[in-house]
């Protein structure tokens, strides 16, 4: 698990799901950064499909939705490996994820400047939802209010 000053500690779970949220170019400019600094190699970057599984509200079983469009890729930093998956066509954003992930696994001092970059992503996100919310919320019909005119 990583420390975050913040929240505790971030783990590798949390770290893929901030990844697959963030803003593309804020990923790959640490990315970046960070290639110029460590010797990454790439294994994997590629599309493919994966199936989404969703839960029947009224029955509460698990069915094949479909399958998605998805990005991944796998890279090596001293001998550590890392991973990213994001939705779409997106091979670049997750050669950045993938990128991001290995440096947090090998302990390396970039982490701190990860972790905190993927918690001021998160929370633009949860910002970005919020306003969307309200936007969909203001368009909402009261029938009860309807009924009274």
């Amino acid at each position: 698990m990583l420390k975050n000053k913040n929240e505790g500690y971030m783990r590798r779970e949390e770290i893929f799901e901030a990844i697959a949220i963030s803003r593309k170019q804020k990923l790959i400019s640490l990315a970046k950064e960070i290639r110029n600094v460590l010797k990454v190699r790439i294994i994997k970057q590629e599309n493919g499909l994966v199936m989404m599984r969703a839960r029947d509200s009224v029955e509460n079983e698990v069915f094949n939705l479909g399958e998605i469009l998805v990005s991944e890729a796998e890279v090596e930093i001293n001998g550590v490996l890392g991973y990213s998956q994001v939705l779409g066509d997106d091979t670049e954003k997750a050669l950045a994820g993938a990128i991001l992930d290995a440096v947090c696994e090998i302990k390396h001092p970039f982490r701190e400047k990860i972790i905190k970059m993927l918690n001021q992503e998160k929370n633009y996100y949860e910002k970005e939802k919020a306003k969307e919310y309200a936007k969909i919320k203001s368009t909402k019909v009261e029938f009860e209010v309807m009924a009274e005119r």
